[in-house]
């Protein structure tokens, strides 16, 4: 086991190396996602090498695609002067290019505070604790039957009426019982933000653990949004595994896509393979695998963003895709001199239109098995 000191110094050290990426990301226009680096699995580049090993043609084996999602979430704020409590929980139901449907269930608190400059300028800063869970089913049909289960209320079974009793009883005639998670973490992040009227800009930074691989993910995150002209955001990430060993390195990518020219200047060249238009946006997801020998310190790749992003290229995991999205709030907010507070319920879905992937030989290939389940 490793000693707790020396685990807590890794900590500080890998996030502040992916600090200093995203810094460096942010300032060249590389901008990167929030909340959402998740590790890729080394098994498939050891599938891959097994396969050449053995004479056979092989193609890169890949995650699957998310092909279409709907989601919904609450969130609730209390301010008592420049003080904000609050807290939120979400659920999101993905369909994949696999056939499975995964259900993913989250929720949060917050601390936090914020402070105004004159009518125009804002900043706050929270802290957040959180965590959740995914799950995989067959079927939508069995998606929703999990998310009653989970949000089922813990009464005596025995005080429910026949027609409560029939609808339990058809919830579980879809899914008997809730499944083991595929994944489950617990995360801490800090949140700074600065708005002014026509532009915003928030930092995040983090620490996923997934408490079943034991794995932890050290994020740091950008997003700038400019009044009129859309948005970008954007995450730089490093995951250790169990040993405390890093096992990948990603950037994740994403904004609107009203137009070609919305994409980064680095991947101009598959603008004309991606939709525009209004309500679309677009992601980029690179993964390198640490484990491969030779493989050149972090440090050297994260502090050169070019050189990072030509690597990702030749010798990691690429691929971008544009979805149709939507997204809907309902929500009313209350402010008083002292007290105030408000309430959010967002509603949102989106469907793919476009997956490429970047091959070894340098080529932009479409994603055929996620074109075709979407």
């Amino acid at each position: 086991m490793r000693p707790r000191c020396s685990s807590g110094q890794a900590a500080v050290e890998y996030l502040a190396v992916v600090a200093l990426a995203a810094i460096v990301f942010v300032v060249a226009g590389a901008f990167v996602l929030d909340g959402r680096a998740i590790a890729a699995a080394t098994a498939a580049q050891i599938r891959r090498g097994l396969c050449i090993v053995e004479g056979h043609d092989c193609a890169d084996p890949h995650e699957p695609c998310s092909v279409s999602s709907r989601g919904s979430g609450d969130e609730l704020h209390v301010d008592v002067a420049i003080v904000r409590l609050g807290g939120g929980s979400a659920a999101l139901v993905e369909r994949r290019s696999d056939g499975k449907v995964a259900v993913t269930v989250t929720d949060h608190l917050d601390l936090g505070a914020s402070a105004g400059v004159g009518k125009e300028l804002r900043a706050a800063a929270l802290a957040s604790r959180g965590h959740g869970a995914t799950y995989e089913v067959a079927d939508e049909r069995q998606a929703a039957a999990l998310l009653r289960l989970l949000h089922r209320p813990k009464v005596d079974p025995s005080l429910y009426t026949p027609a409560v009793r029939a609808y339990w009883r058809r919830v579980e005639a879809v899914l008997p019982r809730i499944p083991a998670p595929s994944s489950k973490y617990r995360q801490i992040e800090g949140r700074g933000s600065l708005s002014a009227d026509l532009v915003g800009a928030s930092v995040v930074a983090g620490e996923r653990e997934d408490v079943i691989t034991g794995r932890r993910t050290y994020y740091l995150s950008g997003e700038l949004s400019l009044d009129g002209a859309g948005a970008a955001n954007g995450q730089v990430a490093v995951t250790l595994d169990r040993a405390g060993r890093p096992v990948d390195l990603a950037i994740l990518a994403a904004g609107e896509l009203t137009a070609p020219g919305d994409l980064p200047v680095a991947f101009q060249s598959v603008a004309g393979h991606v939709s525009a238009g209004v309500g679309r946006t677009w992601e980029l997801e690179g993964h390198l695998d640490l484990t491969q020998p030779g493989r050149a310190p972090i440090r050297s790749l994260v502090s050169q963003p070019a050189r990072l992003v030509q690597t990702m290229l030749d010798q990691g995991s690429v691929q971008m895709r544009s979805y149709g999205a939507r997204a809907d709030t309902v929500g009313v907010e209350v402010q008083g001199l002292e007290l105030g507070g408000g309430f959010a319920h967002t509603t949102s879905s989106r469907r793919l239109l476009a997956a490429m992937d970047h091959t070894r030989e340098g080529f932009w290939v479409p994603r055929l098995d996620c074109i075709q389940a979407a």
